[in-house]
């Protein structure tokens, strides 16, 4: 069986309830030592290019869903989320896909989710730096991604982010509710996130 796990980043001021959002790369690059041949960094084409997503993805073995949460959000956007942010962690199962959903919702104050927007923009500028030098091949190696003197302190490990933005639950559900079947994991999660947190 599959397990998932996506972190919802998210602000309270009065009704309103904002959230973390990204939209995908139309390709990415993964940052990692295991992808690196002696001929470079492999290139991989972004699944549903273009879309909004939710950082996030598979839950390795032996971590709980919050630690999931916390490492996928790192690896897409550089930013660490600590553990006492979590308020809720809400677990779903798809039986059409036999896999295990888990919403980790990390609550923070309007001007902090302000500024982990922010960041995450200078830390994906940073990844689209790294992502030019791969492709004009001055960056051939992993140790040289991270290396200020070549590619970029802040990108992040996985280049599948574009840009990062903040939307209000409320006011962009019409929208969040016409998302296609592949978005349906992330609209259950985020309709809990507005009817229930």
């Amino acid at each position: 069986m599959h397990q998932y796990v996506y972190p919802v980043l998210y602000a309270v001021e009065g009704a309103k309830k904002s959230f973390f959002i990204g939209r995908k790369n139309e390709r990415g690059y993964f940052f990692s030592p295991k992808r690196i041949s002696q001929k470079g960094i492999p290139f991989r084409m972004s699944q549903n290019p273009g879309k909004y997503i939710l950082p996030g993805g598979t839950l390795n073995l032996n971590e709980t869903p919050e630690q999931g949460a916390a490492r996928e959000f790192e690896e897409e956007t550089g930013i660490a989320l600590s553990a006492d942010r979590v308020v809720k962690t809400k677990k779903w199962y798809d039986p059409r896909v036999r896999a295990t959903y888990y919403g980790v919702y990390f609550e923070c104050t309007p001007d902090e989710l302000i500024g982990y927007i922010r960041v995450s923009g200078e830390n994906l500028t940073g990844a689209k730096l790294v992502e030019e030098k791969i492709k004009q091949e001055v960056i051939t190696k992993y140790s040289q991604v991270h290396d200020e003197s070549v590619g970029s302190a802040k990108a992040p490990r996985d280049n599948e982010l574009d840009t990062t933005e903040m939307w209000d639950v409320t006011g962009r559900w019409g929208e969040i509710q016409g998302w296609t079947e592949w978005q349906s994991w992330y609209r259950v999660i985020l309709e809990y996130l507005k009817d229930k947190i």
